[in-house]
C-alpha cells in the first residue's frame, strides 16, 4: 500500500531509482584507484591513437560486473558507457596480437597487492586471492588440492 495517495502506481516513481552499483561509472571510480592510465603508457606501441588503452582496460574489467556477456550487449543495454569510442575499438584491442595480456594481469595484481597492504586486519592471518591467467573455462565453485 502506498503511503502517498498522490502516487497511483509504483512504476511512476520507479524510473527515478536505479542500481548505481551496476553502472560503469560506479566501477570506474574504484578502478581509478589502480591508476591504469599510468600503466597504459607502457602499451603505447599497442595503441597509439584514439581511445586511451587505460579506458579500454577499464571497460573490459567492468564488463563481468554489469552482467553483460559481450561488449555488444553492454552497448545495446541501458548501461552504455560514456566513452569516445564504440564497440569496435574494444574488439580490435582484444584481437591485437601485440597486447601482452599477462603483463597487464601482472601489473594489475601488483597494484592490487600494494593497495591491499593498507587494508589488512589483524583478525584473519590467511587470505587468498587468485588471479588466473588461463583461458580454460572454469566450471567448479571450489578450489581443489
Amino acid at each position: 500500500m502506498l503511503h502517498d495517495k498522490d502516487i497511483a502506481k509504483i512504476q511512476e516513481i520507479k524510473i527515478f531509482f536505479k542500481d548505481t552499483w551496476v553502472s560503469p561509472e560506479f566501477f570506474k571510480e574504484y578502478l581509478d584507484l589502480f591508476k591504469i592510465s599510468k600503466a597504459s603508457k607502457i602499451f603505447k606501441s599497442v595503441k597509439e591513437t584514439g581511445v586511451p588503452f587505460g579506458d579500454i582496460i577499464n571497460l573490459l574489467l567492468i564488463l563481468p560486473f554489469t552482467m553483460s556477456k559481450t561488449i555488444n550487449s553492454l552497448y545495446t543495454s541501458r548501461l552504455t558507457p560514456p566513452t569516445k569510442g564504440k564497440k569496435d575499438v574494444y574488439y580490435r584491442a582484444l584481437s591485437n596480437q601485440k597486447t601482452n595480456w599477462r603483463n597487464i594481469l601482472l601489473l594489475f595484481v601488483k597494484r592490487y597487492i600494494s593497495l591491499s597492504q593498507g587494508f589488512k586486519s589483524g583478525e584473519d592471518k590467511y587470505k587468498c586471492l587468485i588471479f588466473d591467467d588461463t583461458d580454460i573455462s572454469k566450471t567448479g565453485k571450489t578450489i581443489e588440492g
